[in-house]
C-alpha cells in the first residue's frame, strides 16, 4: 500500500515522494518474495491508515483469498 500521508506531503517536494514510493514498493515486493504464497497488491486510490475506510472491498477480498488457500489440502 502506497501513499502519502498530509505530514509527508508537507515535508517532502513531488520527486521524493516518487522515489520514497517506489522504494517502499520494492522493498514490499522483496518481502512479499520471501514468503510462501505472497502476494503484493498495490492500491493507489487510499492510503494505508484508511484502507478499511476507503476500500473495504478490497480488504474483504484480501481475507477471503487468505481463508480460500488455507482450506485447500
Amino acid at each position: 500500500m502506497v501513499g502519502d500521508d498530509p505530514g509527508t506531503q508537507a515535508a517532502a517536494p513531488d520527486p521524493t515522494l516518487r522515489e520514497m514510493n517506489a522504494a517502499k514498493t520494492e522493498l514490499d515486493a522483496a518481502l512479499v518474495s520471501a514468503v510462501s504464497y505472497g502476494e503484493q497488491r498495490v492500491l493507489t486510490d487510499t492510503f494505508h491508515h484508511r484502507l478499511c475506510f476507503d476500500r473495504p472491498d478490497a480488504v474483504v477480498q484480501a481475507v477471503r483469498d487468505v481463508v480460500r488457500r488455507a482450506a485447500r489440502p
